[in-house]
């Protein structure tokens, strides 16, 4: 059989990937042979657009690791990811086009700091009009009720959390950390993790967007093997901004270390928690090169005349000068 007549016989001209997934074609589950193509047959299959989850961030069928020390903020902002694709609504600079079902898998959070950061990212709305569902998988609540501790490195507890995702349709699965969720693991031995690897491909597969945290060690270096980062489609690292001081509270330069599918385009990003004129948090945000014109502007109105008008106004000695470079460029 020829290979452009062999196509039809593996997924009929017209018919979508994921039509085609619901078609039984073999009895053989491991028939090698029947899932090799010709170029003409690979390129002849309709796949389905993947959609955005976040604009700008993160896409179906795709892993995001976010990476920071510490205090940093990584709770925070995938806790606000979460609940933005819930709403439909947007966290930073990205933006959620549609709501979906999100699951948030907590590890280590007491479960009353968790119900306050989502009353605060949520103050003044009422979650019963949400169009999506956050689920929330918290371990302290699991142990308290008797439940074997949160371990991804269980096969049987993968399988489970893996049977919940379809029943519940999520469409983002927050695993928050990966430390946490992994007792006992050699961080420096990537077998271990091969498994939970190819458990989190799989529900890739599956159409499941993922994120993850992990910590970085003082160095700022990923702790541990970088299996953690083979498969990811994007690793965000989070790190303390220019002129960052305690009485900033949450803050963070979010920057790409991996983007497979340049989502991010090269950009970088100041997050900051702020709060609304309700007491609603939000992260305020901006990109890299905007601070440069904001001192600027501050320089030409005369408010900043010096570095340490700058330190006192949040940015560092080296975003002044940068700004006195380019002002004079101008001219």
């Amino acid at each position: 059989m020829s290979p452009r007549r062999r196509r039809a016989s593996l997924i009929p001209e017209g018919m979508s990937l994921a039509k085609a997934e619901k078609v039984r074609r073999t009895d053989d589950p491991i028939n090698f042979r029947q899932s090799v193509l010709s170029e003409a047959e690979f390129m002849g299959i309709l796949l389905p657009e993947r959609k955005w989850i976040l604009e700008g961030l993160m896409v179906e069928e795709s892993m995001t690791l976010v990476n920071g020390y510490r205090g940093y903020g990584k709770t925070w902002f995938i806790q606000a990811v979460a609940n933005a694709v819930t709403w439909g609504s947007g966290v930073g600079p990205w933006k959620a086009p549609n709501a979906r079902n999100a699951m948030i898998i907590d590890g280590e959070m007491p479960m009353p700091l968790l119900q306050e950061r989502m009353g605060l990212l949520n103050k003044g709305l009422d979650i019963d009009d949400k169009p999506a569902i956050l689920y929330f998988y918290p371990e302290a609540y699991a142990y308290r009720i008797g439940l074997k501790r949160a371990n991804i490195l269980d096969v049987t507890w993968r399988s489970r959390v893996a049977d919940c995702i379809k029943d519940l349709d999520i469409k983002l699965l927050v695993l928050d950390n990966l430390s946490s969720l992994a007792p006992g693991i050699d961080e420096n031995d990537k077998t271990p993790f091969d498994p939970v690897n190819r458990w989190l491909l799989e529900l890739r597969f599956s159409g499941i967007a993922i994120m993850m945290t992990h910590h970085t060690g003082k160095s700022g270096d990923q702790r541990g093997t970088s299996a953690h980062e083979d498969h990811v489609d994007t690793a965000l690292m989070l790190e303390k901004p220019e002129g960052w001081s305690k009485d900033m509270g949450c803050a963070f330069k979010c920057t790409a270390s991996k983007d497979r599918a340049y989502l991010m385009k090269g950009a970088s990003y100041d997050l900051r928690l702020e709060e609304d004129e309700e007491g609603r948090l939000y992260f305020w945000y901006n990109q890299e090169g905007e601070r440069t014109k904001t001192v600027k502007e501050l320089i030409k109105s005369g408010v900043v005349e010096n570095a340490k008008d700058a330190e006192a106004h949040g940015f560092s000695e080296s975003t002044y000068y940068r700004a006195k470079r380019d002002l004079r460029e101008d001219k």
